[in-house]
């Protein structure tokens, strides 16, 4: 190819450099043509001028009556009868030859531009002398030159110049004589003067023209070059790309043959080798040239086989075996597999056959699995059948195609879809096609096979079972394959079962949903019993709830007696201790309140129970010019009534002390509580004030008090947890435990 364009580069370059030197060639020429013509003209008007001067000398000039135009001539006053007067009493001058000649290049330089002059070294009119150009001539005359020609320039126009020499005669003596002229001597010359502007106009034009036509040329010629060039470079591509697929398909024959998982032998038609490839040797553990020029047959013995080679020979048509087991002498190894083999004959030009290509594949592997599948279907069959669950094989294709259609109207989200168009999940109910079924459904559903396939999903569909199939399609609709759920059904006798529906597309169908297996467990004893625990615990709820409310109300009675019992009590320090007892058992009464008001039985929000305990205690101990401030930084955590209780007994405790011992002198109190969970699962409780805190040689094992023993013995008996005691301004106790050390609550009821 690179060839092909440095030939064509090479070609056009020549045909480009031959027109051009044929334009250069033709310009020169067409200028040379230009330049002929005018001097042919120039020389053409000399002779003319030259001829009748000639004619003027020989009759030695003409009488002509003078006028304005043609006066006597001053320059011949030297001559006797220059006028005359006519018998007729007319007058009449003498024109000489160069005043008739002057006058008539006058005439003709006025009608055709051509200038014509005569001019002499002596001149006898001063209008003759000659100019540079002219005395340049005359001199070359002088020296031997019969002509003068020359391109140049008159009054700024281009002229052709042609001047030869003008030779004295017998005539011209009449005139020149006294100027000392013989005849045969050079008086002076001739010249003509031809404008070059219509003859450049002309070389201008075809110059134009030769151009033109050389590019039309040169564009011909190219277009031919152009059209051979990629002509033959199509060719060439052609025969490079015919060339390229030969060697690929070549190499991908050889690909093939050497590394083709399937075996395959080239044999002459006596069944000797010629060549193998690499699957093939290595069948027999041998190199691919261990096979070169041996007999199939000495190798493999075998009638059976040999038969069908000669038959493929002898008919020149292809013999195929399918699942063929051998059973060599040599490879016994080989008796218990199975092959698909073909003898496809080679033909030469004429039809000869030349050969055999032989090819095997080992299809044990292919023929076992058939009969594990055969003997799997039977088990699979089995299984189904026999299955004590509710088995199903449907066909969703036409559903799948339904959908897609709502896909392309612009349905999205199917879920919706079906909720407001109900209608259009009974259509696609009575899409779903109901393949196979086992011995369980019938018995569920107390039908018989026919009557199950026949209605489809019709015949078990309820209003909430329809609203499952929804719900399933609209999953498989989102690209996933299995969907569980819970739903309902009738039998043919009218019966209500409740069923646990699971649905599986098949692999391989995930895109038709033509294979969906649905099995069917009935639950409706577990729903029975279900319902009968829900009933139970409900009942048990109620009846718990009325105990703490009860309990609450006993709670509040005795904390009545308790204020009753108060008023009749005039000892302050005995006042007091009845507010403690009586903030006690609102500290308990207040857990009772809050469960019967919540939804969940088994624990309360702790941090909403400190806020609402801690609130209570600050108004009934807080004296009128007290100014107590609690700020809280409590989680809403629910803990069951185990936990809660103490922390509220303790934190009442805390209050108390703060309330009776920390108020400062100016009326003051600052409290701050802090509840949260920590990541290693315990509960961290923090109590501060601002009072003055404990007394050097405080021990918190030993103090006598009521209320830190109650404290001590929360923390460690009931919540078992720990308590630190702070040692900073105020007192500070922070206290860690735990939630999960008591067994779990439904419904109120321990478990």
């Amino acid at each position: 190819m690179n060839l092909l364009y440095r030939y064509t580069g090479v070609i056009v370059i020549a045909w480009t450099l031959l027109i051009a030197a044929s334009a250069g060639w033709n310009i020169v020429n067409e200028r040379r043509r230009s330049f002929e013509l005018a001097r042919n003209e120039a020389v053409a008007n000399f002779n003319k001028d030259y001829a009748f001067r000639i004619w003027a000398s020989r009759h030695g000039g003409v009488y002509v009556p003078p006028d304005e135009r043609t006066p006597p001539n001053p320059y011949l006053s030297h001559i006797p009868d220059r006028d005359v007067v006519t018998t007729a009493g007319k007058h009449l001058t003498l024109m000489n030859p160069a005043y008739m000649l002057r006058q008539l290049m006058n005439e003709f330089a006025d009608f055709y531009g051509i200038r014509g002059r005569i001019t002499s070294f002596k001149a006898l009119n001063p209008a003759n002398k000659p100019d540079t150009w002219e005395q340049k001539a005359l001199t070359a005359f002088q020296n031997g030159s019969k002509e003068v020609f020359e391109l140049t320039t008159i009054e700024g126009k281009p002229f052709l110049r042609l001047m030869r020499p003008m030779i004295t005669t017998q005539g011209c003596l009449k005139c020149h004589a006294f100027q000392g002229y013989n005849v045969g001597d050079i008086r002076g010359g001739v010249g003509v003067s031809v404008p070059m502007a219509q003859y450049f106009a002309m070389e201008k034009r075809g110059i134009k023209i030769l151009a033109l036509s050389h590019v039309a040329i040169w564009s011909i010629g190219f277009l031919l070059m152009a059209f051979a060039f990629f002509n033959m470079k199509r060719n060439i591509r052609g025969r490079v790309r015919a060339t390229e697929e030969l060697s690929n398909a070549n190499r991908l024959l050889e690909t093939i043959f050497d590394h083709t998982h399937m075996m395959v032998a080239y044999l002459d038609r006596d069944f000797n080798f010629i060549r193998v490839n690499r699957a093939y040797a290595l069948s027999d553990m041998r190199e691919p040239s261990y096979f070169v020029g041996k007999n199939h047959f000495d190798l493999y013995p075998g009638r059976e086989n040999e038969e069908i080679f000669r038959t493929a020979v002898e008919k020149g048509e292809p013999q195929f075996q399918f699942a063929k087991r051998f059973g060599y002498v040599n490879h016994q190894e080989r008796a218990n597999m199975y092959w698909d083999w073909s003898l496809v004959p080679v033909k030469d030009d004429k039809g000869r056959i030349i050969g055999l290509i032989h090819t095997l594949l080992n299809v044990t592997d292919r023929i076992n699995a058939e009969k594990a599948l055969v003997t799997n279907e039977a088990r699979f069959r089995s299984l189904f059948e026999n299955s004590p669950i509710s088995l199903w094989e449907e066909d969703f294709s036409a559903v799948k195609s339904r959908m897609d259609e709502l896909r392309v109207r612009g349905v999205n989200d199917f879920s919706s879809y079906f909720r407001e168009h109900p209608d259009e999940v009974n259509v696609c109910a009575g899409l779903v096609r109901i393949i196979d079924v086992n011995h369980s459904t019938l018995s569920m559903l107390k039908a018989s096979y026919e009557e199950v396939i026949e209605p489809g999903l019709r015949l078990v569909l309820t209003d909430a079972s329809l609203r499952v199939l929804a719900e399933e399609l609209s999953t498989f609709a989102m690209g996933k394959a299995e969907f569980d759920s819970e739903s309902d059904c009738e039998t043919l006798t009218g019966e209500r079962l409740w069923i646990v529906v699971s649905a599986n597309i098949a692999p391989g169908y995930e895109d038709s949903w033509g294979r969906v297996f649905v099995s069917m467990i009935d639950i409706t004893k577990r729903k029975m019993v279900e319902e009968q625990l829900n009933k139970s615990i409900n009942e048990k709820e109620i009846l718990i709830r009325e105990v703490f409310h009860r309990t609450k109300n006993n709670m509040q009675v005795i904390n009545s007696l308790v204020t009753l019992q108060s008023q009749y009590v005039e000892d302050k320090k005995l006042q007091y201790v009845f507010k403690e007892i009586k903030s006690r058992i609102f500290s308990m009464s207040l857990v009772h309140e809050m469960l019967y008001r919540s939804k969940d039985l088994s624990s309360i929000d702790i941090g909403q129970y400190i806020r609402e305990l801690a609130n209570t205690l600050v108004r009934n101990f807080r004296m009128h010019n007290e100014k107590i401030t609690v700020r809280f930084d409590v989680e809403s955590i629910p803990l069951s009534i185990e936990v809660a209780l103490p922390c509220g007994l303790i934190i009442n405790e805390l209050m108390t002390n703060s309330l009776k011992y920390a108020v400062r002198d100016n009326g003051t109190l600052e409290i701050d509580i802090t509840l949260n969970a920590q990541d290693n699962g315990e509960l961290f409780l923090h109590y501060r004030d601002s009072g003055e805190g404990f007394p050097d040689g405080f021990d918190f094992d030993e103090t006598p008090t009521l209320g830190m023993q109650l404290v001590k013995g929360l923390i460690e008996s009931q919540l078992r947890g720990s308590v630190e005691i702070g040692t900073n301004a105020g007192a500070s106790f922070i206290f860690r435990f735990k939630d999960n050390q008591y067994p779990r609550r439904i419904g109120g009821v321990m478990v």
